[in-house]
């Protein structure tokens, strides 16, 4: 009687799954409006902020990382997006004009190598492979 009940709930399922034409597709525009937009990380001594446009999205402990920024979190593109000391000095920055990558791949990617640690940032769902970083130069490292 068991095996009868689940067998005619498989088919239940499978009509009900057949109803309304075939699967969606999403769009690109699907996936970019839900994607990871941004990923930062803070490897340096430092307490920073990332800023898109105006607007202090994310403030970073010393050796802390946002890899998952959600475009949903983010202002309307255009973006100017920039890493900053506590004293306003840009360390990372880039222009991103959109963020679909059907491979999900960073389209953009910024660094900075100070003498108190590295800053990463990119857009995309997965991190870039950064190069060996920089050592940086005596004194970088004030805010």
């Amino acid at each position: 009687m068991r095996i009868g009940r689940i067998a005619a709930l498989a088919v239940v399922a499978g009509l009900l799954g057949g109803c309304g034409g075939g699967a969606a597709t999403p769009s690109p525009s699907a996936f970019a409006s839900d994607s990871v937009a941004i990923g930062v990380d803070n490897g340096t001594d430092l307490k920073l902020s990332l800023v898109v446009g105006s607007v202090v999205v994310e403030t970073l402990a010393p050796h802390s990382a946002d890899r998952a920024i959600p475009r949903s979190a983010l202002p309307t593109l255009p973006w100017a997006v920039t890493v900053r000391t506590e004293s306003g000095r840009i360390l990372a920055s880039f222009i991103v004009q959109s963020t679909y990558s059907p491979t999900g791949a960073a389209q953009y990617e910024a660094a900075a190598g100070l003498s108190c640690g590295q800053v990463y940032l990119w857009t995309g769902a997965s991190e870039p492979s950064w190069p060996a970083p920089a050592s940086g130069n005596p004194g970088d490292c004030l805010p």
